[in-house]
């Protein structure tokens, strides 16, 4: 198989946002290295070769990977990992950078003389024994993986965590340093384009823990001279315009020569910055700061993602996500409407606090096994009576609810509700008490408020249902089709040889 276009992943700032379109048990948990992405491939003549994410040819400066590769890997098969060089046990991507791009013999001694370990590791299998297998569920294609390289030497698969062990595998990332992690639904397919072509955006979602959120590749490629430092015009890709998104500076000086020298040489110069926020009129980014030149990534990672800009107005709220999730629980429109007319709108509860951080733990999962927890339909009612005085109410997505787990107090500002099971319950934010009142009132004037408005939501929300289940029948097809071309080709070999 020749290198692709990688498949992108989505962003989320919170673990529990995964939880808005799948079930716990529906995910698995890896920790996203911080190195280089690595396409590798041994073909049916048994010719290892690896590739960076931008399709150059690096077989040559990694001999000890494609060694192990040849070694156990069958011919036929293409892999997708990340390159990664741990000192002392951390992940650093400059000395990935520095092996990488140098010569093959340089590399070679790099590898040695850095006084680390170079190691690549796998996550994905996209062609086995000549098959493409990318369709195949990840748990399937994880098997197969594990059947051909260990969890041990120069060549290794990616250890997978179940969700309820999602704060371990986020303790393993910051131990190595990895920039956080990724979230894939167990049955998800790779989805990939050919190398050269825009990347496709799939299934999977990454986080990266707080201080590393916001951040996002920009394109350098003119610069002017300041005070003591050179000052970079940065650009991203708004769809197919590249326009300008603010000046960078104070890189560390020996980067600032090698980003001078690739400009000088006609290059445009791919680098991650981290950022405060995006001017919601103008795009551009404010404090922008270095992280790190990616020589890796494509021109196009450089693009204004509309999901990761502050916006003062939003069209949608997070009740209305909530809502349309409820709604598709109901097939006929006067359940749902009466459901909803009588009750709060489900799935976004609040609770009154003291602690600005304040997580659902042990303890709450303790008083809610013996129904003593109380969450509240709203930061009205939840600011009233003995708790009108805690200075934070945190904001509560309770997922899968069921309704023999709750029981139901009203009152003239709404409902306080004791919940049985807080297993499938986390934290959204946690805000001021006036700030928590303010949001309510602004989201509650973004619900419907007429049955013609709450019909089209639940017509929607259905329809939205219908296609996603129609794009996983397909799949499903697909796969199938590619399962039984498979056993008919396995059938007439065994047939030939008879």
């Amino acid at each position: 198989m020749k290198p692709v276009a990688f498949m992108r992943i989505k962003k989320i700032t919170k673990l529990g946002d995964a939880l808005r379109r799948y079930s716990s048990s529906d995910l698995i948990v890896q920790v996203k290295d911080d190195g280089f992405k690595l396409f590798a491939s041994k073909s049916a003549s048994g010719k290892v070769s690896l590739y960076t994410r931008r399709g150059k040819e690096v077989t040559a400066k990694l001999p000890g990977i494609a060694t192990a590769i040849d070694a156990r890997a069958p011919a036929g098969s293409s892999f997708l990992g990340e390159l990664v060089y741990l000192i002392n046990r951390k992940q650093s991507i400059a000395a990935v950078g520095s092996i990488v791009q140098s010569t093959p013999a340089r590399a070679v001694s790099q590898t040695n003389a850095l006084g680390g370990k170079l190691e690549y590791r796998v996550y994905e299998m996209l062609e086995f024994g000549g098959e493409e297998i990318a369709d195949l569920p990840l748990v399937e294609r994880e098997r197969i993986l594990h059947g051909i390289f260990s969890n041990r030497g120069d060549v290794r698969v990616v250890k997978s965590y179940p969700w309820s062990q999602r704060n371990a595998a986020l303790r393993d990332a910051n131990r190595q340093n990895a920039e956080g992690l990724v979230i894939k639904p167990k049955d998800s397919a790779y989805i990939f384009n050919r190398a050269g072509e825009e990347e496709p955006t799939g299934e999977w979602f990454k986080y990266k823990p707080p201080g590393k959120a916001n951040e996002t590749d920009v394109i350098l490629r003119s610069y002017r001279a300041g005070k003591s430092k050179l000052i970079f015009t940065a650009f991203q890709f708004d769809g197919d315009e590249l326009v300008e998104v603010g000046k960078l500076s104070g890189l560390p000086r020996n980067d600032e020569k090698t980003v001078q020298g690739l400009i000088d040489g006609g290059e445009d110069v791919i680098v991650e910055v981290s950022y405060q926020e995006r001017h919601p009129t103008t795009k551009k980014l404010r404090h922008m700061g270095w992280v790190r030149l990616r020589t890796d990534k494509p021109r196009k990672s450089a693009r204004i993602n509309p999901s990761r800009m502050r916006v003062k107005n939003p069209r949608t709220s997070k009740l209305k996500v909530a809502l349309a999730a409820e709604a598709v629980d109901f097939p006929k429109f006067p359940e749902f409407a009466e459901a909803y007319w009588n009750d709060c709108a489900r799935g976004v509860y609040w609770y009154p606090t003291d602690d600005e951080g304040f997580d659902i733990s042990k303890k709450e999962q303790d008083l809610a096994k013996g129904g003593r927890f109380a969450v509240f339909c709203n930061p009205e009612m939840a600011l009233s009576g003995a708790n009108r005085d805690k200075k934070y109410i945190a904001e509560i997505n309770v997922v899968d609810v069921v309704r023999s787990k709750f029981s139901v107090v009203r009152g003239s500002q709404g409902a306080k509700i004791k919940v049985k099971d807080l297993q499938d319950a986390y934290v959204m934010r946690v805000l001021e008490a006036d700030r928590a009142k303010r949001s309510w009132k602004y989201q509650q004037g973004l619900l419907p408020s007429s049955k013609d408005q709450l019909r089209a939501l639940w017509k929607k929300a259905h329809a939205d249902k219908k296609e996603r289940m129609a794009r996983e029948r397909k799949r499903e097809e697909r796969r199938l089709k590619r399962q039984a071309e498979r056993d008919k080709r396995r059938d007439e070999r065994l047939k030939s040889k008879g």
